[in-house]
């Protein structure tokens, strides 16, 4: 089944279907057994879904509401795969460490992805941060990423860090 999320406006304000985003954030912060693999995403994204080990949820410029998935994230014992894709830019308006804290304790993560991601700053950037401390990392992949200098210090940190990576 293909799903096409399209915003209701280009704000970037987080009323973008409140209901999906809702579903999964429920699953991550109840621990769901099932629930794998992860994307956290800026709409509009079209999405491949696989399974009900697979969900989606969205971010754009709301902090608070990056902090909860972030903080739910690192409380979850049962995701192996995250994906953070920001195509559009705006969740780097609000990224700063306090809110990606949360990534950095958990330990079930074994694959981390990031897509169209700025590696100096914003999502990328704390992602990377986060995950630095997260030791069972098996497999990180970056899709259309782009880094400048001063990131390049903290993927070659992040990459050092993590002593298990085999991809």
């Amino acid at each position: 089944m293909v799903t096409e999320i399209m915003p209701e406006d280009n704000t970037g304000v987080n009323s973008i279907l409140p209901g999906k985003t809702m579903s999964a954030m429920r699953r991550v912060d109840q621990n769901d057994e099932t629930l794998t693999h992860l994307l956290v995403c800026e709409p509009p994204t079209t999405v491949r879904e696989d399974g009900s080990h697979f969900d989606i949820t969205y971010i754009t410029n709301d902090g608070p509401a990056l902090k909860r998935i972030c903080d739910g994230i690192g409380q979850n014992s049962h995701l192996r795969d995250v994906c953070f894709d920001v195509s559009q830019g705006w969740s780097d308006n609000v990224a700063n460490r306090n809110i990606f804290n949360g990534l950095r304790y958990n330990s079930s993560i074994r694959s981390l992805g990031l897509s169209r991601c700025e590696l100096s700053h914003g999502v990328g950037h704390e992602v990377l941060e986060a995950f630095k401390y997260n030791l069972h990392l098996v497999k990180i992949a970056f899709w259309r990423c782009s880094v400048r200098l001063e990131g390049t210090r903290t993927l070659s940190a992040t990459l050092s860090r993590c002593t298990n990576l085999r991809e």
